[in-house]
C-alpha cells in the first residue's frame, strides 16, 4: 500500500484511486474479528446458504438454510445495564464480566421453501417486506410482522440469485437469476413479470444493482460473461468475459457512472 501512495504522491496512480482503494479493502478484511460482545444463536439445523442486513435500522439479519427454513435475529440487541454503577466504565467493566450478549432468533418460518434457500434479500424502502429465493424455482415475498408469503413469481427451474435496487423510487423490480439462460425482472407492485434481460448462454448465478443508479444492473453467469444493463433500453452496454473462471459473485462500487465493459 506504501508503494501505491506513493504512487499517487508523483501522480502516477490511475485517476480512480482503485487500486488503492483495494489494497485498503484487503488490509481491513484482514483486520476483522468476531465481535466479543455478540454472540448469535442458531436456529437452523442445515447450512445457512445467505444472509442480508437490513440497512434501515441496521439491526434485523435474514438467514436461509439449507432445509428451505427462514430465520430473523436481532443482530443489535439492547445492552443490560450494570446496576449500581452508571459510568461508562463501570458498564464496560461489567459487560466484560457478564459475556457478550446472545442474539437470539426472533422469528423463524420452517419450510418456507420445499428446497434449499439460495437468497434473502430485505426490501431497502421497508422493512416490513423481504424476499426468499429457493432450488424449488420460487421467488417469494413475505410481511415480516405475520411471516406470511403474500406473493409468489415462479421460475423455469433452480434460482439462484435475486437483487432489489437500494436507491430506486420509480420501481419495485426484482432481479432474478436463475437456470434459465437470462434475467426476469419481477414486478412487486403489480406482481407480474415485468421484462426478461437476454444475454447469456448458461446459468445466471448472480445480479447486482449499482448502488447510485436505478436503472442500472449487473448479471454474471456460468458462460463466464459478465453484463451491465440499462433497464430503461432493456440492452446491455456492456460485458467482459473470463475464459478461465465461471461468474459465481456480482457487485458494483458507488460511482457516478459505470464504465463500459469490453
Amino acid at each position: 500500500m506504501l508503494g501505491l501512495l506513493r504512487f499517487r504522491e508523483l501522480g502516477c496512480a490511475p485517476p480512480d484511486g482503485f487500486p488503492l482503494q483495494l489494497s485498503v479493502m484487503s488490509l481491513r478484511a484482514r483486520a476483522l474479528q468476531l465481535a466479543p460482545h455478540l454472540e448469535v444463536k442458531t436456529a437452523h439445523s442445515s447450512g445457512v446458504r445467505s444472509l442480508d442486513l437490513e440497512r434501515k435500522y441496521g439491526r434485523f439479519l435474514l438467514a436461509g438454510d439449507a432445509a428451505g427454513s427462514l430465520a430473523v435475529y436481532d443482530a443489535s440487541p439492547e445492552p443490560t445495564r450494570p446496576h449500581g454503577n452508571s459510568g461508562t466504565g463501570g458498564a464496560q467493566v461489567a459487560r466484560r464480566q457478564m459475556g457478550p450478549t446472545v442474539a437470539k432468533p426472533i422469528a423463524r418460518v420452517v419450510k418456507a421453501h420445499k428446497y434449499a434457500i439460495a437468497a434473502v434479500c430485505w426490501y431497502p424502502a421497508d422493512p416490513g417486506l423481504f424476499v426468499s429465493a429457493a432450488y424449488d424455482g420460487l421467488v417469494r415475498a413475505w410481511d415480516a410482522d405475520s411471516l406470511q408469503a403474500v406473493l409468489d413469481f415462479e421460475m423455469h427451474g433452480r434460482v439462484y440469485a435475486i437483487a432489489i435496487s437500494p436507491v430506486a423510487a420509480s420501481h419495485g423490480l426484482i432481479a432474478v437469476g436463475s437456470e434459465e439462460a437470462s434475467i426476469r425482472l419481477c414486478d412487486l407492485r403489480s406482481g407480474a413479470h415485468a421484462h426478461v434481460l437476454r444475454a447469456h448462454s448458461s446459468p445466471v448465478w448472480s445480479v447486482a444493482w449499482s448502488p447510485t443508479q436505478p436503472h442500472t444492473l449487473a448479471s454474471g453467469s456460468q458462460d463466464c460473461r459478465a453484463f451491465v444493463w440499462d433497464i430503461r433500453r432493456m440492452t446491455s452496454c456492456g460485458c467482459g468475459t473470463w475464459a478461465a473462471a465461471r461468474i459465481s459473485t456480482c457487485t458494483t462500487r458507488p460511482s457516478q457512472t459505470l464504465p463500459r465493459v469490453t
